[in-house]
């Protein structure tokens, strides 16, 4: 395994969903967007409550891609969707803290 869970002959970083076309890199972008979230999220302090959505979302990215490798297509493919919605909600969450803060600060 090299980068992110890359197999030979995968790309080892994903710039946009798009370029995911199988499950297996779908996981993987997953995987890559809850990752850069909890990393972000934890450096922002102020946005610690969006971390109860993005972690479970790469802990979920992550079984998807083991479960696509023990050939449980189906079961990736409702673990990806799982992580998207906690991505997407995580994303929110930090996003709408980030902006209290801010116009907090301003006024």
């Amino acid at each position: 395994m090299n980068c992110c869970f890359a197999k030979e002959g995968e790309p080892t970083c994903f710039t946009w969903i798009g370029q995911a076309n199988t499950p297996r890199l779908k996981a993987r972008y997953q995987f890559q967007l809850a990752l850069v979230n909890t990393i972000t999220f934890a450096i922002l302090i102020f946005c610690f409550p969006a971390l109860f959505f993005t972690v479970p979302a790469l802990i979920l990215a992550v079984q998807a891609v083991k479960r696509f490798d023990d050939g449980n297509e189906e079961g990736c493919i409702f673990f990806v969707r799982l992580s998207l919605i906690l991505n997407i909600i995580g994303i929110v969450v930090g996003t709408v803290i980030l902006v209290v803060v801010i116009i907090f600060i301003i006024f």
